[in-house]
């Protein structure tokens, strides 16, 4: 069966990437596989992973690095897409057991209307990573079952769209968040990519979100406001250097909506991107501050690889460095990565890990789907 995930991450790429280095793609490919092993290992009982607790599952000395517990849907989401970008599927991989019981979990924390998980804090993050997850594994699977949950999700996701406009928080909250909207977008593409309908005003409204959060003369995209530099903790704005994961997005989000990827826009864009590239120094950053962004790397891996050429090389490059000699290599931690970047106490390490994982599998995955689009 045609991978969905290698469908998806084709459509996003508008140049043809060259090919990673032999050296960077087994690189890549080895800290996957022990990525995935860490993963595998520390998954609770019912499926998911928890965020705050999954050190119950080490056999030695406990895993540092917990999270926020409310961001059990959203990262078991994460993971659970890490392993199907990987070609674990249900019956299929050595890793099916654990996909299966995170569809499980997923499916289970489903209500009537279709939200996964609680209603309480920041409830849209794991809503729409969770709907994004089903939607891929019902394209990798086509398993029948899974159809219904998947098309609840993206029903849920599109009841909570502000009208005109884009997502946030909570269901119609009137504000709208480039972050949030992002995941709502992967989810909707997805959907659309495996038969699920999707009503067109629905992009409409996310294009209308973009656009009015851009500053055309500086090409950055705001977080909640035209060019700032949020989309981080409040607490941590000014530990970390400022943040273009929102550009980032923009970057790869308008190769679906439409809107021109060659203009003087795009260029001040990527330009942006180029100028924050992957690096891993917890201290030696603009004013001393910290360059770690696992969150920020995945988007602008997406941007990379949409945009192709030299800038998707130069990306490729930075992130492997960033990403693959950083992890860890001794005892119940070996093969994750520790939360020492932005984010660390939402998501901790099993976020981290998890979004490490899915930006390597961009890497080492760039060139098989342009590979497949090239055999149609």
């Amino acid at each position: 069966m045609r991978s969905t995930f290698l469908v998806v991450l084709a459509s996003f790429a508008f140049f043809a990437p060259p090919a990673p280095s032999q050296e960077n793609g087994a690189d890549a490919a080895a800290a996957i596989e022990a990525g995935l092993g860490w993963l595998a290992r520390h998954q609770d009982p019912a499926g998911k992973w928890d965020s705050d607790g999954f050190s119950t599952s080490c056999k030695g000395e406990a895993c540092s690095g917990p999270g926020a517990d409310w961001c059990d849907p959203g990262q078991t989401g994460l993971a659970l897409l890490a392993f199907l970008g990987a070609g674990h599927v249900p019956g299929k991989g050595t890793h099916a057991e654990a996909v299966s019981r995170a569809i499980g979990y997923l499916r289970g924390i489903q209500d009537a209307e279709g939200c996964f998980g609680p209603r309480e804090n920041q409830y849209m993050y794991n809503h729409a990573i969770a709907t994004l997850a089903i939607c891929e594994a019902y394209g990798e699977t086509k398993q029948k079952d899974l159809m219904v949950p998947a098309q609840k999700g993206i029903e849920f996701l599109l009841a909570a769209q502000n009208p005109g406009k884009a997502w946030r928080y909570q269901i119609k909250p009137g504000d709208n968040d480039t972050s949030v909207t992002a995941w709502a977008l992967l989810a909707l593409v997805s959907a659309r990519t495996v038969g699920i309908e999707v009503p067109a005003g629905a992009f409409e409204g996310a294009r209308e979100w973009l656009d009015a959060a851009t500053d055309e003369a500086t090409g950055r995209t705001g977080y909640i406001v035209k060019g700032d530099t949020g989309a981080r903790l409040r607490e941590e704005i000014g530990i970390f250097a400022p943040s273009e994961t929102c550009t980032a997005i923009s970057i790869w989000a308008r190769s679906f909506l439409s809107l021109d990827r060659e203009g003087p826009l795009a260029g001040r864009q990527v330009e942006l991107l180029l100028a924050s590239l992957p690096c891993h120094d917890p201290t030696g950053g603009p004013g001393g501050t910290s360059t770690i962004d696992s969150y920020y790397w995945y988007h602008g891996s997406f941007a990379a690889l949409r945009t192709g050429g030299e800038t998707w090389k130069t990306w490729d490059a930075a992130l492997v460095t960033a990403i693959v000699p950083h992890q860890s290599d001794k005892g119940d931690a070996l093969g994750s990565w520790d939360p020492i970047g932005a984010w660390k106490g939402v998501g901790g390490r099993v976020t981290a890990t998890a979004l490490n994982l899915l930006s390597l599998e961009i890497h080492s995955r760039a060139e098989k789907a342009h590979a497949h689009e090239r055999e149609k």
